[in-house]
């Protein structure tokens, strides 16, 4: 089953005609749209709600059991075209679900949002935020004010942040730091900065 590509205006007779003949309506429809953007995406229908404006597609995955869903706001739809219609209505039970796993999940997304957080510098320059940043990848880093906690080697690098600001009880580690604060300036917009 296909059928010629549809505009929006289209597309939503059709699933008034589906609507009145099943609860279901275009739920189960396979399709692929077209965008504005010159996107073409295929799924099958999840929801598809005309007043908000949102077409929800279920994208094929080979992840079972995990789902991949894509929200679409139809105003952005140039054509869609049905490429399927199940055979029969489709199952509009919600599957089973273990609320312990996305708590679960949850907590850790929340852990790991907090931890990201810690890692922008409140009241800092563009520039220090990208140091701390290139700092990062080789050294764990955090701010304590404006100052850049390098704690795996327990120094500090504080405004204006160059080689001359790293300070620590142990100098190799000091001098490891600096080096790596010299280079990261001077790749950092070309050496100029507003600290």
């Amino acid at each position: 089953f296909s059928s010629a590509p549809l505009n929006m205006e289209q597309f939503t007779k059709v699933y008034n005609d589906a609507i009145a003949a099943s609860k279901a309506g275009v739920i189960g429809y396979t399709v692929q749209v077209k965008t504005s953007f010159d996107e073409t995406i295929e799924g099958e229908i999840f929801e598809y709600h005309p007043l908000s404006h949102a077409l929800t597609l279920r994208e094929p995955t080979k992840e079972e059991p995990k789902q991949s869903f894509r929200i679409i706001n139809t105003e952005y739809i140039t054509a869609i075209n049905i490429t399927n219609k199940p055979q029969d209505p489709p199952n509009l039970e919600l599957p089973p679900y273990n609320l312990q796993n996305i708590q679960s999940f949850e907590q850790r997304a929340l852990r790991m949002a907090n931890e990201e957080a810690k890692k922008i510098g409140v009241g800092v320059s563009k520039e220090a935020q990208l140091l701390f940043d290139a700092v990062s990848k080789t050294y764990r880093c955090a701010w304590q004010g404006k100052t850049i906690l390098v704690v795996d080697v327990n120094t500090r690098i504080e405004p204006p942040y160059t080689a001359d600001s790293c300070f620590g009880a142990n100098n190799t580690a000091v001098s490891r730091v600096k080096r790596v604060v010299h280079g990261e300036r001077s790749k950092i917009n070309g050496g100029n900065w507003s600290v």
